[in-house]
């Protein structure tokens, strides 16, 4: 059981690292795109 738990957790946190990433430059690219634009 101990085993599945953490098995469980780390995917979970890979997850969640692997979402980060992705999400950064998306993001990123929100955050520039309003700059970009002539007011």
């Amino acid at each position: 059981m101990a085993g599945l738990a953490l098995l469980v957790l780390s995917l979970v946190a890979a997850a969640a690292v692997f979402i980060d990433q992705k999400s950064t430059p998306t993001n990123h690219d929100e955050h520039r795109d309003p700059a970009d634009l002539p007011r």
